[in-house]
């Protein structure tokens, strides 16, 4: 679910930024490397119907996270620097 990365790293203050974006990303592949395995264990034991319903949802909930996002288009950086240090 790589898709809301190039927004990520606006959502950090400047002196943070890379930081931030680092930290997200390198937590982001801990569900990547466990996936695979979790999700043959869930198959084996709940089969690939009820496996699959539960993935569509988690999309959904990425994609509605994602849409609930601040809006970070023409913004400059100090103007996303006041809202991400008002946190």
């Amino acid at each position: 679910m790589g898709g809301g990365q190039h927004v990520c790293a606006e959502l950090f203050p400047t002196s943070l930024r890379a930081t931030g974006f680092g930290l997200c990303v390198a937590i982001g592949r801990l569900p990547s490397i466990a996936g695979p395995v979790l999700t043959g264990v869930l198959i084996g034991s709940a089969g690939l119907a009820p496996v699959a319903k539960w993935f569509a949802a988690v999309w959904i909930l990425y994609v509605i996270g994602f849409l609930l996002g601040p809006e970070t288009r023409g913004r400059t950086l100090a103007e996303l620097d006041a809202i991400g240090g008002a946190r």
